[in-house]
C-alpha cells in the first residue's frame, strides 16, 4: 500500500446514505499516521484518530479530533469500496502499532 493514501466516501449506497455524514468527501492516509478529512465543500482538516476508534471487518467508526473538538464517522464497505475498507482498517491497526 503507497501512502499517502485518498479514499474517496461515496453515498450512492442505501447503507452509505444511512451511515455516512454528507458533508465528507475524503480521507487521506499518511505514512506518518496522520489524517487528513477533506469535506465536499472543499475544505480539509487534520485529524488526530482518537484511540476509541472502532475497526470491525464490515464497519469502521473512526473517531478523532479535529480542531479541538472531536467527531466520529460511520464507515461501511459501500462508502468506500471493499479494498479502500481493507486499506482503511489495514492502516488504522498499522497506526496504533507504531503509536
Amino acid at each position: 500500500m503507497r501512502l499517502p493514501l485518498r479514499i474517496p466516501i461515496g453515498r450512492d449506497h442505501p447503507l452509505a446514505r444511512l451511515l455516512c455524514r454528507g458533508d465528507i468527501a475524503a480521507l487521506t492516509l499518511g505514512a506518518d499516521g496522520r489524517l487528513a478529512i477533506e469535506r465536499r465543500d472543499g475544505s480539509a482538516a487534520e485529524a488526530a484518530v482518537d484511540p476509541a476508534t472502532t475497526v470491525f471487518p464490515w464497519l469502521v467508526v473512526l473517531r478523532c479530533r479535529i480542531d479541538g473538538q472531536r467527531e466520529s464517522f460511520v464507515l461501511p464497505p459501500q462508502a468506500t469500496g471493499a479494498a479502500a475498507h481493507r486499506r482503511l482498517r489495514v492502516w488504522l491497526d498499522w497506526r496504533v502499532r507504531v503509536a
